[in-house]
């Protein structure tokens, strides 16, 4: 993508509901597993998510939705190269949520900038549909998910270097 770097590594905090899907689904996770969450990924929304990171050559994917402590990195892995997006994903954020306690959106907040701290991620970036105003994020909108504008938008944030304010890579 124009402006960025070759070395520019940009980590994405993925969640699923309200990201690759719509949010009609997110009590199922109290009780899901692989075939669950592959069940409930809408192809319109992860084609949008594909088109983001073949933008980005050097974005790896990190797992912040409460779903990823039901399947492993393997699985995430292969989910997404179902989809087309190969060898991207990285690691998942600690302290899965069980349920969607009035804290989630502190949890979310707290797991990221934890990952982001332990893991040295210099150019984070949060696609969520809760509004995680401290860490570099776009919020989505959860009744839709990832939209074309909204891959648009994001890249010509990047471009713009809106995310990062420190960033001299981008």
């Amino acid at each position: 993508m124009p402006g960025q770097s070759k070395e520019t590594k940009i980590t994405i905090f993925c969640d699923i509901d309200g990201v690759l899907n719509d949010n009609s689904n997110m009590y199922q996770k109290l009780h899901t597993n692989y075939d669950t969450v592959a069940s409930n990924i809408r192809e319109e929304n992860m084609a949008n998510f594909k088109s983001l990171c073949d933008q980005i050559p050097h974005a790896e994917i990190v797992m912040s939705t409460s779903w990823r402590g039901f399947i492993t990195l393997p699985e995430w892995d292969s989910l997404f190269e179902f989809y087309g997006i190969k060898h991207r994903v990285v690691g998942k954020t600690l302290h899965c949520a069980p349920n969607l306690s009035s804290d989630a959106y502190h949890m979310r907040f707290t797991d990221i900038d934890d990952y982001i701290k332990r893991n040295g991620v210099k150019f984070p970036l949060a696609l969520d549909d809760f509004p995680l105003h401290a860490i570099p994020s776009y919020k989505t909108i959860g009744a839709y998910g990832l939209r074309k504008e909204d891959v648009f938008k994001i890249l010509s944030m990047i471009e713009q270097k809106m995310f990062w304010s420190r960033c001299e890579k981008i």
